[in-house]
């Protein structure tokens, strides 16, 4: 399956519609969404939108993002060789 690359904006919107999103940059575990206008991370943890992007101005934060499925047993990025140990993911 080909992963369509996202732009900044098309993985803002995908978080406020609760998809899951990953940056080139994160590690393989390393995804994040929104909820009732917070970004909320892989470990539960919580910020502003704002203070997210205050520290992200470089162009490579605009580009290479992609909606992520994510393992229901692991809670980490799906690779799809999970199912055989986890039936409910993917």
């Amino acid at each position: 399956m080909d992963e369509e690359i996202l732009s900044k904006e098309q993985a803002v919107q995908a978080m406020k519609d609760e998809k899951k999103v990953s940056h080139a940059s994160f590690t393989d575990t390393e995804w994040m969404t929104m909820k009732r206008g917070k970004i909320v991370f892989e470990n539960g943890s919580r910020c502003h939108p704002d203070e997210f992007w205050k520290y992200r101005q470089l162009k490579s934060w605009d580009y290479y993002w992609r909606i992520v499925e994510i393992c229901y047993k692991s809670n980490e990025i799906c690779n799809h060789k999970c199912k055989a140990q986890c039936k409910e993911s993917c």
